[in-house]
């Protein structure tokens, strides 16, 4: 995985500015697409095909169904799911992902 800041000034002093909400930062991945690149060889053209996806059926909690932020594909075959979450990763949100596909799959 790359890891990338981007970052443009003219002799401005800068300070770390975090996303407010999800849908900055996935306007932000869909207009700059190659931040989620994987590698350099078949894992590093990336598409966005669509954001918002969906998934009826994808939640157990709650009535309405799961939603995939950001759907993508790498090279010619191998589809990525992109889970956007403003706060640091834990296993809760590890798992509230994996449930929502796991769901879906059923």
């Amino acid at each position: 995985m790359q890891i990338y800041r981007h970052l443009t000034a003219n002799h401005v002093t800068l300070k770390g500015m975090p996303f407010s909400r999800e849908i900055a930062m996935e306007a932000y991945l869909i207009d700059n697409p190659d931040i989620l690149a994987l590698d350099e060889d078949d894992l590093s053209s990336i598409s966005i095909v669509d954001a918002e996806v969906i998934l009826p059926g994808g939640r157990k909690r709650k009535q309405s169904g799961g939603r995939i932020d950001l759907l993508a594909i790498y090279g010619e075959s191998t589809i990525g799911v992109v889970e956007l979450k403003l706060e640091e990763l834990n296993e809760t949100s590890c798992n509230n992902s994996k449930t929502t596909l796991q769901m879906r799959t059923k």
